[in-house]
């Protein structure tokens, strides 16, 4: 009798069908649409235009008139001799591109405000409608190599290079939006070197090494911003087509 209930127990046991997992529904989430930290400092824009700004596609219209000018921190009108090899080659890959109508380096001698004003105007008086905006910054160092023994012997520690000068730095470029006041992008080209050296000079030896190394970033800088206008084609030419409907 006993084995017939435990069969007839496996039995309805095999039979039953196993539960099924609950099925949850999917969380509606809302998106944010709206700065929740309170505490942000006060900002020149409302909400509504911050809005407007950022739901507004980057516009880069075939052809456009592009100025090349070199700032300083802050992105202040830099008045020193445009000597920065960036510069000629920023010039030179726009032109060559066929991407740019007309490419021209901005001369900062012209009577200009301070600030993005002052460049605004600069770009009036071109008429050029974005202005590329360049600057470089070094940071540098330098230590006692091996070679500083030398100096057991006075005269071996005066000439031999027992100074190791250590270079770093970063050029950038900005697609500056001069109508809007908006930057359509930044390029960074990041570079370092180092130079064995005596005690001589090293002043003007670390000036060398920070020119070396920004004209071999020039070309590199001046590829991405390149790259970087041609991705920018597309998003233009979707908004012009939208316009047209």
């Amino acid at each position: 009798m006993s084995a017939l209930c435990a069969a007839i127990v496996l039995a309805s046991c095999a039979s039953a069908r196993p539960m099924a997992a609950p099925v949850m529904a999917p969380m509606q989430v809302a998106p944010l649409e709206e700065d929740l930290f309170k505490g942000d400092q006060a900002s020149r824009l409302t909400e509504e235009e911050l809005h407007r700004v950022l739901e507004a596609p980057p516009v880069l219209p075939s052809r456009s008139r592009i100025g090349v000018i070199w700032v300083r921190d802050g992105y202040a009108i830099e008045s020193r001799l445009p000597e920065a090899p960036a510069l000629g080659a920023l010039s030179r890959a726009l032109e060559g591109s066929g991407d740019v109508e007309t490419v021209t380096e901005v001369s900062t001698d012209f009577p200009a405000s301070a600030g993005i004003g002052g460049l605004r105007e600069l770009a009036a008086r071109y008429r050029s409608p974005y202005l590329l905006l360049y600057r470089h910054r070094f940071v540098h160092d330098s230590y006692a190599n091996p070679w500083a023994a030398a100096w057991v012997t006075l005269v071996g520690g005066l000439i031999a290079p027992s100074h190791t000068l250590r270079v770093a730095g970063i050029l950038e470029a900005t697609l500056f939006e001069v109508r809007t006041g908006t930057l359509l992008f930044t390029a960074y080209e990041r570079m370092g070197g180092e130079r064995q050296a005596n005690i001589w000079q090293n002043e003007r030896k670390v000036d060398e090494l920070e020119a070396d190394l920004a004209r071999d970033a020039s070309t590199r800088l001046a590829d991405q911003v390149l790259m970087k206008i041609q991705r920018l084609r597309p998003s233009a030419n979707d908004h012009l087509a939208t316009n047209r409907r």
